[in-house]
């Protein structure tokens, strides 16, 4: 059987850049004091107790080991003091800030509870007031106002009722007003006009006739 062909000054070359490239891959790795340095300066930077004890559990004995303790102890002394005060002043905002600040914290699990309650009721009020509102302008643009704002409202049905019954005499009138310009004028141009308008209108049957009397009509070419 014949073997294949090696160049040997080919294969040391190859030898040669492979053992470069490892020297150079290994010269390339940080050191563990460097790891320890980045990691840390990640929690630093973040600032949150679970980055900082990220930081201990890859570096238990690190260089910035006594820092990460020490700023996990305040910033669960902050935690305490910022969900205390969100307690006390009990607003969907102090809850807010709390829960988006410290949402690590062990108070996280009962604020947010509160928070969400908060919401509905906030939500409940604002819903109301708006219906208030809209109920009596009594208009079809207030209503549509209030189906976008609060499309899960306690008023959606009344007020999807009030819109549509009031987009149908809206309706009926603008035909009603084509209608009228079209009779008024009384050409081919004008009840064309109409028949885009108001394909299946009420004089839309009226509208056809006229122009059949007009065989020139374009529309009847459609």
């Amino acid at each position: 059987m014949r073997m294949p062909f090696f160049n040997y000054s080919t294969g040391l070359a190859l030898m040669a850049v492979s053992a470069f490239a490892l020297l150079a891959a290994c010269e390339t790795l940080p050191t563990p004091e460097q790891l320890d340095a980045q990691d840390y300066e990640i929690a630093r930077r973040t600032d949150r107790e679970p980055l900082y004890q990220n930081y201990l559990r890859l570096h238990p004995t690190g260089d910035y080991a006594v820092q990460a303790q020490q700023r996990i102890a305040q910033l669960t002394i902050e935690a305490a003091s910022a969900y205390q005060e969100a307690a006390r002043l009990d607003t969907v905002e102090s809850y807010e800030f709390a829960l988006k600040k410290y949402d690590w914290a062990p108070q996280a699990k009962t604020a947010r509870s509160r928070y969400e309650a908060l919401q509905v009721i906030r939500y409940a009020e604002q819903d109301k007031a708006m219906w208030s509102k809209v109920s009596k302008a009594n208009t079809e643009e207030g209503y549509e106002d209030y189906l976008k704002q609060f499309t899960r409202g306690a008023y959606v049905a009344d007020a999807e009722k009030r819109r549509m019954a009031m987009a149908e005499v809206r309706e009926a009138n603008e035909e009603k007003a084509a209608w009228n310009i079209a009779r008024k004028d009384d050409d081919i141009e004008g009840y064309e006009h109409y028949l885009a308008d108001w394909p299946d209108g009420p004089n839309a049957g009226r509208a056809r006739a006229r122009l059949r009397a007009r065989p020139s009509a374009s529309y009847l070419s459609r």
